[in-house]
Formats: structure tokens, sequence, C-alpha cells
């Protein structure tokens, strides 16, 4: 029963952490004279196609998934929301944004 707690906690903590790194990031300095040099382009936020992803697993489960301890229905549903979990960290890292969503890329399992 703890392993699916933690794994649930886990996966609401990844979607969570997409969508919330916004509001840490200061305001960029505006420029005082303009530049010739074209400013690099933003990246994109994950939490857009990733929230839609977790949305979509988390959908499958529908109330009752993990009623039952053991079920092979939920082992399946919580073993999909640890993949995409996973694919998502790599995404990250692949992307070398570790810094811009540290509550997803923390693997000890807080």
């Amino acid at each position: 029963m703890k392993r699916v707690v933690a794994l649930v906690v886990g996966a609401v903590l990844a979607v969570s952490a997409c969508s919330g790194e916004s509001s840490n990031k200061p305001a960029a300095a505006k420029p005082s004279a303009p530049k010739s040099v074209a400013a690099p382009k933003p990246k994109a936020k994950l939490s857009g196609a990733w929230g839609k992803k977790f949305d979509a697993v988390s959908n499958k489960g529908g109330p009752g998934v993990c009623a039952d301890v053991g079920d092979e229905g939920c082992a399946n549903f919580l073993t999909e929301i640890m993949s995409l979990t996973l694919d998502l960290q790599e995404e990250i890292e692949g992307q070398h944004r570790g810094r811009e969503y540290p509550r997803t890329m923390d693997r000890s399992g807080r």
C-alpha cells in the first residue's frame, strides 16, 4: 500500500512541478538601446504537452482503479504514470532544463 501511495504522490508532484515553475523566475531586464542581434528564442513550457499526456493517462484509470491493492488494473495504471514520469524526466535532462524543474527531477521520493 505504501508503494502505491508513493507512486501516486510522485506522479502528482511531477505534474504540479511542470505547471508551477514560472512564478519563481525574475522579470527579464529590458535593453536600454536596440540591438541588431536577435534575442534567443525562449524555451516552450513543458506543462502544455506533458500536462495533456498526464491527463490522458489519469483519465484511463477512473474512480476506484486502485481500490483493491495488488489489482492488475491498478498496477498497470501506476506503471503507466511512472513510465510517463520517467519520460518527462528524460525530456528535461535532454533539454538541460533541470534547474527549471527541480521538483520533477528530485528522485529522492519525497
